[in-house]
Order: structure tokens, then sequence, then C-alpha cells
């Protein structure tokens, strides 16, 4: 509009200068060869042309007034498809975290009846059934256990198999106390793994005997490769890598997905890393210490976690048959970790 304007005032100009009377006549006001007649008439016309310039501009302008206004136009729907979609049980429930939606649909979707758990989230609609349905869990953004509340502590039993002979009893047991005010994203999707009874079997198949626990591969490669894709948002570390913490394993940002590892001992320069602690351990950490650790950690001698993937577990069995392993994981409820404190 400007550059129009611009151009027909040069027009203007030029017009005026072929038509106007000799200069002396012009600055006493004569009128001589018509020359302040033709001046005056191309002023007008200049005049009018700028009236419509102005009034088009103004036009353009309140159409886009307007369409702004306008329920569901487009620039509305855009700005609002921005905003994260998060669902919750509780409507006083808040993560301490934003969730990057993939989708524009949020529903609730139910796991595991049996377990009494609920995972939610965002999630999009597939052309087939899935495991959970007919629906596919994107990114999870609470979940629900029918005997506890999220935000307050959740307590997991693991039992243990083939720990080292130190002692003649090879199994034993810890008890995990989740903490959702640390981590929520991380713990939630500790809920959805325990759900899916996606603990059981799992080797421990990186151990130090003074530094960490690691596990989190699922011994069927379907079931890991299904969860693997699956990644997670991070957790701000509001807790130190301290002995008997369980912190979720991260090979980058925003890239947690099932490993975890135990804390074997103070590890605090962790938290400088990003690595988020998800809950501690309240009983057997004696158990913890026992897990079998003669594989070397990152040594040669040690299980590749690459064919771990590939092979899950027959690979485990064949070549590193001593490792240490989760039987079962367990719910189980506070009145009984509050008598067992009690005697």
């Amino acid at each position: 509009i400007i550059d129009y304007i611009q151009n027909q005032d040069r027009i203007q100009r030029s017009a005026m200068t072929k038509v106007t009377a000799p200069k002396r006549k012009r600055w006493l006001g004569g009128t001589a060869a018509g020359g302040s007649l033709r001046s005056s008439s191309s002023r007008s016309q200049h005049s009018y042309n700028l009236r419509w310039v102005w009034l088009m501009a103004a036009a353009v302008v309140l159409c886009i007034v307007i369409l702004r206004w306008i329920p569901g136009s487009s620039s509305s729907s855009s700005s609002s498809s921005n905003e994260p979609i998060l669902t919750t049980a509780d409507p006083n429930q808040k993560l301490a975290t934003r969730l990057r939606p993939k989708t524009k649909t949020a529903v609730e979707v139910t796991a595991n009846e049996d377990v009494g758990m609920g995972v939610g989230g965002l999630i999009k609609k597939e052309d087939g059934p899935t495991d959970d349905g007919d629906v596919e869990r994107v990114v999870p953004a609470y979940v629900t256990h029918k005997h506890l509340d999220t935000q307050k502590s959740t307590y997991i039993r693991f039992e243990l198999e083939n720990l080292d002979d130190s002692s003649p009893i090879t199994t034993g047991e810890f008890v995990l106390e989740l903490k959702p005010e640390w981590a929520p994203v991380g713990v939630a999707r500790f809920h959805e793994l325990t759900a899916h009874h996606f603990w059981d079997e799992c080797r421990f198949f990186r151990v130090f005997e003074k530094f960490v626990a690691q596990f989190g591969i699922n011994g069927d490669p379907e079931t890991n490769a299904k969860w693997k894709s699956q990644t997670i948002p991070d957790d701000p570390v509001e807790h130190g890598n301290e002995r008997g913490t369980l912190t979720m394993a991260t090979s980058g940002k925003n890239s947690r997905a099932t490993q975890l590892f135990i804390n074997k001992q103070n590890n605090k320069y962790l938290d400088k890393e990003g690595f988020a602690p998800i809950g501690q351990i309240i009983r057997g950490m004696d158990v913890v210490d026992r897990i079998y650790f003669g594989y070397s950690g990152d040594g040669s001698k040690a299980p590749n976690q690459g064919k771990i993937n590939q092979q899950g577990n027959a690979y485990l069995k064949e070549h590193f048959p001593k490792l240490s392993y989760i039987s079962k994981a367990s719910y189980i409820d506070e009145s009984e970790i509050m008598d067992q404190k009690e005697s």
C-alpha cells in the first residue's frame, strides 16, 4: 500500500510539473496558460486516489479483526492446538511437568484391571485392535492405583531369585517406596510397566559391586521393543542419587523408557547429569547387595545390551546363567508396611 501511494505521488508530481504555468506567474498566483487550474485539478485527483487506498487498507484490517473473533476460525484453532493436553483422574491432581502432546485427542484407557491400575494419557486411535483394545497410549499423563493415591507413596515388593552364593538361601525380596513428588512422570511410567507385569523375569544385567545394579530389559524381545520405543519426558532432579534410591536410566534428553538402576552407594554426581530418582528402597538393601555382580558390569565378560534386546532371556540364560533376576513385582498396602514397622 505504501509503495502504491508513493508511486501515485510521483506520477501526480510529474504531471503537475508538465502543465503548470511559468514559475514567475505561479508564485504570484497568476492563471496564465491555465497553469493553476490544471494543477488544482491534478491535486484533487491525487487526493481522491489516496482516499481509496486508505479505504482499502481499513477494509483489510477490519476483515482481519473480524476473522480473529469468529469462534472456530483457523487462527484461534491453531493456537489452541499447541496447548498441552493432559487428562487426570483427579481434577486437583497436577503434574510437575508439562507433557508434549503428539495428538489432539485425549481419552482415558484402562489396562490390567486385575492389578487395579488405570493407565491414562494422550492416546491415538489405531485402525486395528491393540493390546489395550482399540487405542494405543502415546504419552502417559497419570496413573492411579485402586488402593493408593498417586500423590502419596506407593509400595511395591520385588521378589528376587538367583542371588549370589554368600548364603545358602538364594532368594530374597526388597520393598520399594515410589515418590511421585520426586519424579511424577517417571513414577507414572513405573506404574504402567508394573501393571503390565513388565518386571517379571527381568535380569540385573549390569551390576557393579560398589556402584549400581541395573535392570529393565524385558526377557521377551517383542514386549521390550514395544515399550522401548515409547520414551517419556524428563523429570527435574528433585532428590539426590543416594544409596538405596531407584533411578530411571537415560541416554539423553527425553529418552527414558524402561531401564532403571539401584544406587548401591551415594552417587551424587549423577544428579548434575539429569538422573532423577523415582523412589527409595525402604527394606531389603542387604538383598540388593547380594545381586550377582560377577560378570564385571561393563567389562568384556558382561552381557551385551544389543543381544539382550534381540534375543531376550534366551541369550542371558545360555551365556550368563548366574544373573540375579526378579521373579515377581507386586503392590502391597501401606498397612502391611506399618504393621511390620510396629513389630
